[in-house]
C-alpha cells in the first residue's frame, strides 16, 4: 500500500466510531440484561428503536454538516462523549432508553460524516481501497473487541463503568488525529 500515513489517519479518525458503536449496541444490551434486570424483550424493543433514531438522525445530520461542517460535528461529538460518557453510562441504569438515544445521537454525529471525511484523503485511484481498509479493520479490530474489552474491564476492576475508560482511550485517540 502506497499511502501509509494517509491510512493510518484515516484509522485514527474511524477508531471512535467503531468501537463506541460496538459498546452501544452490543456491550450495553448485555450489561442491561445483567446488571440492570431486563428483560430480553426490552432490550431488543430499545435497540430496535435505537436503531431507527439513528436512521433517522444520520440523513438530517448529513444535512447540517453540509451547512456547518463535517469536522465540527465530529470533533464535538467526540468530545462531549469522553466528557459525559461516564455520567451518562450510569444514567443508564435508571433511564435506559434515555441513555441510549444519547449515546446513539452522539455516534450517529461522527458516522454520518465519516465515510464523506474519510474518502477523499485518498486518492482517486485508490480510494475504495483505502476507505475499505480504513472502516473494515476500524470496526473488525476496535469495535469487534470492545465487548470482550468491556467485560474484561469489569471483572479487573470490579468498577461497573469501567467500560467507558475504552470509550475515553479510543476517544482520544480519534481527537488527537484530528
Amino acid at each position: 500500500y502506497n499511502h501509509p500515513k494517509k491510512l493510518i489517519f484515516a484509522l485514527g479518525l474511524a477508531v471512535f466510531p467503531a468501537g463506541f458503536s460496538y459498546m452501544i449496541f452490543v456491550y450495553f444490551l448485555n450489561f442491561l440484561e445483567t446488571q440492570g434486570g431486563l428483560s430480553l424483550q426490552d432490550i431488543f424493543y430499545m435497540n430496535t428503536i435505537a436503531m431507527m433514531f439513528m436512521v433517522a438522525a444520520i440523513p438530517l445530520i448529513g444535512l447540517l454538516a453540509d451547512k456547518i461542517g463535517r469536522k465540527p460535528l465530529m470533533l464535538s461529538s467526540v468530545i462531549i462523549t469522553v466528557l459525559i460518557c461516564i455520567p451518562l453510562f450510569q444514567l443508564l441504569m435508571d433511564y435506559p432508553l434515555l441513555a441510549l438515544f444519547i449515546f446513539v445521537l452522539l455516534n450517529a454525529m461522527y458516522e454520518a460524516c465519516l465515510a464523506a471525511e474519510i474518502a477523499p484523503l485518498f486518492p482517486h485511484n485508490c480510494r475504495y481501497t483505502g476507505v475499505a481498509l480504513t472502516l473494515n479493520l476500524s470496526n473488525g479490530v476496535v469495535g469487534g473487541l470492545a465487548p470482550m474489552i468491556a467485560a474484561t474491564l469489569v471483572y479487573t476492576t470490579h468498577i461497573p463503568v469501567s467500560p467507558m475508560f475504552y470509550v475515553i482511550g479510543i476517544g482520544l485517540i480519534t481527537i488527537f488525529s484530528f
